[in-house]
C-alpha cells in the first residue's frame, strides 16, 4: 500500500505559517501597549514627584514665588493633556489588540478544519492499510494451509 499523502498538506503548511504571522503582530500590538502604559506610568511618576517637590518647597520656605504659582498650574494642564493623549493612545492601541486576536482566532479556525480533515484522512488511510494486511495475512495463512493440505 502507498503512504500516507494528504492533498492539502501545502495549505495546511500555508496556513500555519499565517497562524506564526498573526501571532507575531499580535505580540508586537502587546508591546506597544505595554510601552504605553510605561510611559503613562512614568508620567504618573513625574507628575507626583512634581507636586511632593512643590509642597516640600512651600513648607520649607513658606512662600510662594509669582513664577511658580503660574507654572506649576500650566505643568498639570500639560500632564494632563499628556496623560489624555497617552490613553486616547492606549485605547487605539488596546482595540487594534482586539481586531488582531480577531484575525488570529479566524486563522487559527482556519487552520484547525485542515487539520481535522487530515485527521480524518489518516485515519481512513490507516483503516484501509490495516483492512489489508488483515487481506494479506489471510491470503498468506491459506496459501501455506493448501500447501500444508496437498502433498
Amino acid at each position: 500500500m502507498k503512504r500516507f499523502h494528504f492533498p492539502l498538506d501545502r495549505v495546511r503548511r500555508y496556513r500555519q505559517l499565517l497562524v506564526e504571522a498573526e501571532e507575531v503582530r499580535l505580540e508586537g500590538l502587546l508591546a506597544q501597549v505595554r510601552q504605553i502604559d510605561e510611559r503613562l506610568a512614568v508620567l504618573e511618576r513625574e507628575g507626583r514627584s512634581t507636586a511632593a517637590q512643590v509642597r516640600q518647597s512651600l513648607a520649607a520656605t513658606c512662600e510662594v514665588r509669582p513664577r511658580d504659582m503660574a507654572a506649576y498650574p500650566v505643568y498639570r494642564s500639560l500632564l494632563a493633556r499628556n496623560r489624555q493623549g497617552l490613553e486616547q493612545e492606549r485605547r487605539q492601541a488596546v482595540e487594534a489588540v482586539d481586531r488582531q486576536h480577531a484575525a488570529l482566532i479566524e486563522v487559527r479556525r482556519a487552520r484547525e478544519i485542515l487539520e481535522q480533515a487530515r485527521s480524518l484522512a489518516q485515519e481512513r488511510w490507516q483503516a484501509e492499510y490495516l483492512k489489508e494486511q488483515e487481506s494479506t495475512a489471510g491470503e498468506l495463512y491459506l496459501s501455506k494451509w493448501k500447501r500444508r493440505v496437498r502433498p
